[in-house]
């Protein structure tokens, strides 16, 4: 196994750890962030904030009840990571010939275009791939209760429920508004940490196509993936909060929402900018 190779298993298997040990919060999150699409006002209201969503999650169904959909988490990282490892590489070559073409020169190698336009690209591709299934962990998010699941039997009732409601088409619920939403969190995530490798490289004198980022200091490495993830989450988070809500009409024959545009403009309605970034606070943490 060559170095890039066991660096892609590593950052997996990292990332299905770090995704299981932050599971209640992730579900937390969700649950704060989607409450306005459960069944009832009166449901949405016991589930406003977070310490007294969670207080109300352990009481009603149980601690281990925080890691409902977890699995779907995992497969979505594992994946993921995986499809940044073999497409990486390939979206980055493309970004440069499209950098080329526009400008008549091979000037891409340093220019700041090619790590967000090639993190974008992967962010689509895998949220393609995988819709399904973030569609499904979302759902068993807001599976809340105990002796009230509408999914007891996880991802496969999921999608069982939403295809016989809708048809296989109602698993990418939201889709458009996701491909934008992911495209960009990805733009700026990994491009944004690749960009800033680039100059850590520069600025300790190494070369500034390295693949290997273990030759920067721990605290820089850190404190740039922590910048790049707080920027991303934030810009993106509207757009994520549409898209989710729309996967929660995945089975649903009576919809809230007719379409992206429609689900924006009731957010503001209803719950005004605020709206757009509950559960937002607990990302951060997570």
């Amino acid at each position: 196994m060559d170095d890039a190779m066991r660096e892609a298993a590593a950052g997996a298997f990292a990332g299905a750890a770090s995704k299981t040990v932050m599971a209640p919060l992730d579900r937390l999150k969700l649950v704060v962030q989607l409450r306005g699409s459960l069944s009832s006002s009166e449901a949405a209201a016991a589930y406003e904030g977070p310490i007294k969503a969670l207080s109300k999650m352990v009481r009603e169904e149980g601690a281990l009840a925080l890691w409902r959909g977890n699995a779907s988490t995992v497969v979505i990282q594992g994946s993921t990571s995986a499809l940044n490892f073999m497409f990486m590489d390939f979206f980055k070559k493309a970004a440069r010939e499209l950098i080329n073409d526009d400008n008549g020169s091979d000037q891409s190698s340093d220019d700041w275009r090619v790590p967000f336009l090639s993190g974008g690209l992967a962010g689509g591709t895998a949220i393609t791939l995988l819709y399904p299934i973030g569609l499904a962990r979302t759902k068993l998010a807001l599976d809340v209760g105990k002796e009230t699941r509408m999914y007891p039997n996880g991802m496969r009732d999921v999608l069982r429920h939403s295809i016989r409601a809708n048809g296989v088409t109602s698993l990418f619920q939201g889709y458009s508004v996701a491909l934008a939403s992911v495209s960009l969190y990805r733009m700026i995530h990994l491009g944004g940490y690749d960009w800033i490798k680039t100059r850590l490289y520069v600025k300790h004198g190494l070369p500034p196509n390295r693949t290997d980022s273990s030759a920067l200091p721990f605290w820089e490495r850190f404190t740039a993936a922590q910048f790049v993830s707080m920027a991303a989450s934030t810009l993106h988070y509207p757009l994520d909060s549409v898209r989710r809500r729309l996967m929660m009409q995945s089975d649903k024959k009576e919809r809230q929402y007719k379409n992206a545009r429609h689900c924006f403009v009731q957010i503001y309605r209803d719950e005004g900018v605020p709206g757009y970034f509950r559960g937002l606070g607990t990302g951060y943490i997570r």
